[in-house]
Parts: structure tokens; sequence; C-alpha cells
């Protein structure tokens, strides 16, 4: 029998960045929990696998294809989740803006830093603004960030993921972010966090192999559990901070990385 308090029965979960990885396993261990879910992804037909997915779990599902850092979107999906499912409960803020031209902070083009730093961290204040006003008047809600271990300790110069220097920039920011919005709405019964995750093996990495090897050899030199994450790892941290069993937990920030930080 499932603990209560792990129960999301009932709870709407938002979820951004659901068409693959860690975003869709988060979309999973939601319904699993009881809840139902609006996962939102740009690419329709991953979001829709994810609802596929879902959906054999018995909560109720609609998906959106819209792209997470759009003024025009983000209100149309917050308006159309409420207008279906009622209410937001709990938001994911899961998706990213990843850099694809690795570079030092002197080569990097003031066109991707505006692509990625100033894009995402207005999409990130826009999910607030947006689902913030929701939970106020219930007094109660659970917003997720998801940042990563680099905005905690820059890599060494190992592989090329210490050159992302725009996504760790802006990642580290969306914490602060968080961290604000945990003193300011705690009063409404709004609970802010963040998961930083370390290195899990994705579609992305895959897609940009280079210096791949190199990078998990020394992540699994380094890691005590001696593995790369992969995707379902962040399940039992997702569901803890959605549901009651972190009733008061705010304005902190959850490393799972197998150790490597330790």
């Amino acid at each position: 029998m499932t603990n209560p308090i792990f129960d999301l029965s009932s709870k709407v979960v938002l979820v951004t960045g659901a068409g693959s990885g860690m975003g869709r396993a988060i979309c999973e261990a939601m319904a699993e929990s009881g809840a139902h879910v609006a996962p939102v992804d740009i690419n329709g037909k991953a979001v829709k696998e994810t609802a596929d997915l879902i959906s054999r779990y018995g909560g109720k599902v609609v998906p959106f294809t819209a792209d997470a850092f759009d003024a025009a979107d983000i209100k149309r999906v917050v308006d159309a989740t409420v207008e279906e499912l009622g209410t937001i409960d709990v938001m994911f803020a899961h998706a990213a803006i990843v850099d694809t031209t690795p570079a030092r902070v002197h080569e990097t083009t003031i066109e991707d830093w505006d692509r990625i730093v100033s894009a995402y961290l207005r999409g990130l204040l826009l999910w607030m603004k947006s689902t913030f006003p929701i939970m106020m008047k219930k007094r109660k809600g659970s917003f997720v960030t998801t940042a990563a271990g680099t905005a905690l300790w820059p890599l060494p110069p190992v592989g090329n993921l210490h050159l992302a220097t725009s996504y760790i920039t802006g990642k580290t920011a969306g914490i602060m972010l968080t961290k604000l919005a945990a003193r300011q709405y705690g009063e409404y019964g709004i609970r802010a966090n963040v998961i930083c995750p370390g290195y899990h093996r994705s579609l992305h990495h895959e897609a940009n192999p280079a210096g791949l090897k190199e990078m998990e050899d020394f992540v699994l030199g380094v890691t005590p559990l001696k593995r790369v994450g992969v995707a379902s790892d962040i399940k039992g941290l997702a569901i803890y901070l959605a549901s009651e069993a972190s009733s008061f937990v705010t304005g902190q920030v959850f490393v799972e990385d197998g150790g490597f930080m330790a």
C-alpha cells in the first residue's frame, strides 16, 4: 500500500520539457502517484508519446505542444490547463535551452547569451508569474525548477561541458530566482525548490558526442555510486517535492548526482 504522504491523487501537475528524458520520467512519476498531468514540450510528436505512456495510470492527461520560453505559449498553456483540469497544484519548470556551440567567456556571442540566458530566465519568470496567482488563491502549491550540478560547481576541463557558459550561468541564476520566490511566497503556502541533477546520459549528449567518453570516464572515476545517471533516477525526488512529504521544505537545492559533489 502506498504511503498517503506521497499520494498525488487529484493533484494537477504541469511539466515542461516533458517530451523525453528526465522530463518524461517526471511525468511518469506524477501519473504513477495518481496525479493529473499536463505535459508540455516543443516537440509535438514527443509530447504525444509521453501522454500515451502516462495515460495508462488512470489520471487525466492534457498534453501541449508549446515553446516553454514563449510568453504567448506560456499563457495559452496555463489558461488551457486550468480550463481542462481545474487548477495547477504543482509546476515542474524542467525545460532548458542548451549551448549548441560550447565556448569560453570571451568567445561567447551576445546572440547565444541572449538566446540561452535571457530567454531561459524570462521563461522561468513567466511560469512563476502565471502559476503563482493560481496557487496564491488556494494558499498552497509547489514549484520545482530543474537546474544542474554544474550550476553549483563548474566542471574541470574534461570533455566540453565546462564550456557551456551560457547554459550554466542561466541555470545558476535560476536557482537564485527560485530561492527568492520561496522567500516571497512562503506566506501563501507556496513552496519553491530546485533539483540539480548531475551528469545523466541523455538524447542531447548522444546527439553531441564530442568528448562524451572522456566526460563519462571522468564522472565514473569520481562518483561514489560508480555509474552515470539515467532519467528514472529523478522520479523519487520529484514525487517528494510534489507531495505532502515535503510540506515544510522550501528554498532548497537538491543535488541528485550519485555523490559526485559529496
